[in-house]
């Protein structure tokens, strides 16, 4: 058989599969938001239904809610716009994906040279390509972890704030320019919504959607449902903060208590992978072997969808819920 061909069908077969897994993941989690955000929406005010009509002609584009249907293309792009932003390498989209298609290239080229070989360039494409895309998911993680340990001193604040006599809206700019990045820099933004004659709960819808924390998307509900009911918005304030504190020290018991099985998946969902490329790198005739029938290939293909399957398996099973 062809070895072209053979490349071509393998590395279509793995990318049609990856994307499946990774459409199937992005729907379950797409449906538990959405069941979030509608146990956590106590009122439909018009303020929420303004803030889902100027989301949607926002340049930033945020995904909107569950009313209305948003291509799948457009949801990629902002997803990943979302991700680079998030990263804080100071990169746009379109830069990041140069930065990521130079180093699918150049590794591939690298490796063309050095083995002189058709599969090299295939391993070269994809392991360049997903390395930078390895490290904007890791940063984008970090992003969203240092948000998520700042917001118990944010509304601590917020409620010294409301009991100093401050509005919410001065109270809000207090954080914008006391508080730390990254919190302060989304909290700012909400702020510049607020001053361009945005009600306040449309602002917070925005910004929640765009943090994308359960604490945060409480703290949103509190705020519209004070501004249509009222209440101790100081003291509902106070309470949250708390709560938040207590989720933050029981998720980092929890990152403590599995350490050693997250280490676990990580190494055993990298050795297969790890191994193979050592075999095609250090053994090529070796490695070839696979290729010369339908058998060997269909084997591989099994063996890597089975893999895959298992570090989804292993990350659903290490996941927290609070």
């Amino acid at each position: 058989m062809n070895e072209t061909l053979l490349l071509i069908l393998i590395l279509v077969g793995a990318a049609a599969l990856t994307m499946f897994v990774f459409l199937g993941v992005r729907a379950v989690l797409e449906r538990r938001r959405l069941a979030l955000e509608q146990r956590l929406r106590h009122s439909d005010s018009a303020e929420i239904q303004l803030a889902d009509a100027i989301e949607k002609s926002l340049a930033s584009g945020q995904i909107g809610n569950g009313h209305t249907k948003v291509p799948l293309t457009t949801r990629i792009d902002q997803g990943f716009a979302n991700m680079v932003e998030r990263a804080g390498v100071g990169l746009s989209a379109e830069q990041a994906l140069g930065w990521i298609c130079l180093a699918g290239v150049s590794l591939a080229a690298a490796l063309y040279l050095w083995k002189e070989e058709l599969w090299a360039l295939s391993v070269g494409l994809l392991v360049g390509t997903a390395v930078p895309l390895a490290i904007f998911l890791y940063l984008q993680s970090r992003w969203r972890r240092q948000i998520q340990q700042q917001l118990p001193d944010a509304f601590f604040l917020l409620a010294r704030s409301l009991r100093a006599g401050l509005s919410l809206e001065q109270s809000l700019a207090l954080l914008a320019s006391e508080g730390l990045p990254p919190l302060s820099n989304e909290i700012r933004r909400c702020v510049e919504r607020i001053n361009l004659g945005m009600a306040v709960p449309a602002a917070l819808q925005v910004t929640a959607r765009r943090i994308n924390l359960v604490d945060f998307n409480v703290f949103t509900s509190i705020v519209a449902l004070h501004r249509n009911i009222g209440g101790n918005l100081p003291l509902l304030m106070d309470r949250l903060a708390a709560s938040t504190r207590d989720r933050n020290q029981f998720a980092g018991y929890f990152r403590a208590a599995t350490a050693m099985g997250r280490i676990t998946a990580i190494a055993i969902g990298c050795a297969v992978p790890l191994i193979f490329l050592g075999y095609a790198v250090l053994e090529p005739t070796y490695f070839g072997r696979f290729f010369e029938s339908w058998t060997g290939i269909i084997a591989l293909c099994i063996a890597f969808g089975l893999e895959i399957i298992g570090v989804i398996w292993l990350l659903y099973l290490l996941r927290v819920d609070y």
